[in-house]
């Protein structure tokens, strides 16, 4: 996979630690880490422009953090609010919903406390992946990574 978008970069995660990982359609989408589903977003149709119009899921982990996987296609969210989910358990598919219009990719951030905050998110960094990474140790934009097998330490 690449990161097409990264927090080291300007534009739309300019001030937000988040990663876009570009994906083709359809792709599957697995738990970084364990943890509820406390919200989920299933009604947008791909190729939807509007912000906001976003599918995903949202996973709230045992030490208070809360991950946002987004641009889910349509029909394709696999879990349901309260489900407990396991790292690397398969939670939806890339798809097209909302800002990322024809570049299929998913939408990663982390922040800490429950609903949406978008603009208090927390720099993260990912055990399994190999590749370059920028000056803040995030995974670089227009990196290429291997996502490796992961062991469960939550």
């Amino acid at each position: 996979m690449a990161v097409n978008n990264s927090y080291s970069t300007e534009g739309s995660h300019r001030g937000r630690f988040a990663y876009d990982f570009a994906m083709p359609f359809g792709t599957e989408v697995a738990a970084a880490r364990s943890g509820e589903v406390t919200e989920i977003r299933t009604e947008y149709r791909d190729e939807d422009p509007a912000g906001g119009h976003e599918n995903g899921v949202y996973i709230l982990h045992d030490d208070g953090t809360m991950a946002a996987y987004l641009h889910l296609r349509h029909g394709g969210v696999f879990v349901d609010v309260g489900d407990e989910i396991a790292v690397g358990q398969v939670v939806g598919e890339v798809g097209t919903t909302g800002t990322s219009q024809q570049n299929p990719h998913l939408h990663f951030e982390v922040w800490e406390g429950q609903g949406v905050q978008w603009y208090q998110t927390l720099p993260v960094n990912f055990r399994n992946a190999e590749g370059p990474h920028d000056p803040a140790q995030g995974l670089a934009t227009g990196g290429r990574y291997l996502a490796l097998p992961c062991q469960p330490t939550d």
